[in-house]
């Protein structure tokens, strides 16, 4: 009887769906906004932006979700290379996590390409079950010492 109880138990735990953890669900956002990113495709961008996103490029420039949309569906912004590293998550509150690491991207703004690899530090929060990037900052690493 108690093999059988253990076996039922052991089968219905395979059958049922891993839950992942909040940490790889904010990395799963994060790649999907690169996704968007490459794509070109402004509408799944928007999903994964909260409404209130301030983001600060690495030139010191200040951006609303609505502008970075807005870059990405006029073309005046695109991506031909968007590859996260090193990529840590803490979790501050079960809402709320912040995400930092490396990304190495190709990438069209006024007017022209530019190879960057950038250090990122963003504020992720969880709306109604969905990670949105509510805040992210980049920044050129420092130049290594001779």
């Amino acid at each position: 009887m108690k093999s059988t109880l253990v076996g039922l138990l052991l089968l219905f735990s395979l059958a049922l769906p891993a839950v992942a953890a909040p940490t790889d669900e904010v990395i799963a956002a994060e790649k999907a906004r690169g996704r968007a990113l490459l794509a070109g495709d402004a509408t799944a961008l928007a999903s994964v932006l909260a409404d209130d996103l301030v983001y600060i490029h690495s030139t010191g420039k200040h951006e609303s979700k609505a502008e970075v949309v807005a870059g990405i569906r006029s073309k005046k912004v695109a991506y031909e290379r968007f590859d996260l590293s090193q990529a840590e998550v803490r979790l501050v509150t079960p809402e709320v996590a912040v995400l930092s690491g490396t990304i190495d991207q190709r990438k069209l703004g006024g007017g022209k390409w530019a190879d960057l690899k950038l250090l990122f530090h963003s504020v992720w929060r969880r709306e109604a079950g969905t990670w949105r990037q509510v805040s992210l900052q980049t920044v050129q690493p420092p130049a290594p010492r001779p």
